[in-house]
């Protein structure tokens, strides 16, 4: 089979590697889109002196960062 007819091959079935490799990529991307819009939201929460934002959007980030340390030990 020739080198085309491979890559065309590969691109209508998709390889199953790339897909996996995709979907950790896309997911570590909203998980630091998520924390960085966090932070954004506790510096809002401290410069407006609301507490109870900040402790809700503190514990959600602790949350989130606790569940990243754990999938790397």
């Amino acid at each position: 089979m020739g080198m085309e007819k491979q890559v065309e091959r590969r691109s209508q079935t998709g390889d199953p590697v790339t897909a996996i490799v995709a979907e950790i990529v896309l997911e570590q991307a909203v998980r630091a889109h998520t924390v960085e819009r966090l932070r954004r939201e506790i510096d809002r929460a401290l410069d407006e002196r609301d507490r109870e934002k900040f402790e809700e959007l503190a514990l959600l980030l602790r949350r989130l960062l606790s569940e990243e340390s754990g999938k790397t030990e």
